[in-house]
């Protein structure tokens, strides 16, 4: 059933909205009081995006808006799975190549193509890859 709603952020628009009316009435009242509007949530999203971008140091990725919209999301979450393993990559390997795996992420994460961060969505690829890539380049110095 469609109804319109408006949401926690000030904003009217249509939500449809499934089950029995208790069910109904419980989502309609959640919406009202939590939800935000399609547009407040995509701009919440892409304000989320830039900090994370700006915080990081990141170039803006390129391709279409699906794409950055979507390769953002994948960058955000590989940047932050890979470092919060550094400290047990730390200890395993040690300080020397820790030390240097801490410059070269840096530079790994400016990717700019959106593409190659979708190709790498997997958690596995991507660390695989890094990894292979840092430990080849740590042995040639």
């Amino acid at each position: 059933m469609k109804v319109t709603i408006t949401y926690s952020c000030g904003h009217e628009g249509v939500a449809e909205v499934f089950g029995n009316v208790a069910e109904r009435e419980s989502k309609i009242k959640y919406f009202e009081q939590y939800g935000v509007c399609p547009n407040c949530y995509k701009a919440k999203k892409q304000s989320e995006e830039t900090t994370f971008v700006n915080e990081n140091g990141l170039p803006e990725l390129e391709g279409s808006e699906k794409q950055i919209s979507w390769a953002n999301k994948i960058r955000r979450d590989m940047i932050g799975a890979f470092e919060s393993e550094k400290p047990a990559i730390r200890e395993g390997a040690g300080n020397d190549f820790a030390d240097f795996l801490d410059g070269f992420t840096s530079r790994y994460y400016k990717k700019e193509s959106a593409s190659w961060w979708i190709g790498h969505r997997e958690w596995r690829t991507f660390k695989k890859e890094l990894l292979k890539e840092a430990v080849t380049e740590f042995k040639a110095k």
